[in-house]
């Protein structure tokens, strides 16, 4: 099956986004007070995800080498 592409193509990043993006974080960074437990959320959300994201590649790269040994 031939994928359609895509009709309309654009840069992924761009420096507009990237700013733009920035700008909405340290906003809602100043004003996480007005919302109980926003902060907390969102600080444990990136301890969460990143050790999750570190187990999953330190299973990855486990499986690499064990299936390498094993032939």
């Amino acid at each position: 099956m031939r994928e359609r592409g895509n009709a309309t193509p654009r840069a992924v990043f761009s420096w507009r986004e990237t700013v733009i993006s920035t700008r909405t974080t340290i906003t809602t960074l100043r004003e996480g007070h007005k919302y109980p437990g926003l902060l907390r959320f969102l600080i444990g959300r990136v301890f969460y995800t990143d050790a999750i994201n570190t187990v999953i590649s330190i299973m990855f790269l486990y499986t690499l080498t064990w299936r390498r040994r094993a032939g």
